[in-house]
């Protein structure tokens, strides 16, 4: 079982310049053993239609991977355990969050 406590994020230097992403979690069920796991993709977030982003994507084997890789880096109060009924619907759950590239990375994102 894993743990409920949201762990804080490493104090980042307010200076560090922060981009906005989106964020999508998708879950993908192993048929042949019925097993869950989660699709994170993410991209630079756009406000151009006609920009196209590239969009990069990364599995996390269990709920409780996903809550210590993404509750850090959700706002103050936010768990992504809140959301996972939308996750594991057909079309997943979205966040638009303000990351450094450090944070970024750990969530799949190369340069």
């Amino acid at each position: 079982m894993c743990s409920n406590m949201r762990q804080s994020s490493p104090q980042l230097d307010r200076a560090t310049p922060k981009r906005r992403y989106l964020i999508h979690i998708s879950s993908v069920v192993e048929a042949s053993d019925n097993s869950r796991q989660y699709l994170l993709s993410i991209q630079p977030w756009t406000s151009r239609l006609r920009t196209q982003t590239e969009r990069q994507k990364r599995f996390i084997s269990d709920e409780c991977a996903l809550a210590e890789t993404l509750n850090p880096l959700l706002p103050s109060g936010s768990n992504v355990r809140d959301v996972l009924g939308y996750i594991e619907n057909d079309g997943g759950f979205f966040y638009l969050l303000h990351l450094t590239s450090k944070e970024a990375e750990l969530l799949g994102w190369r340069t």
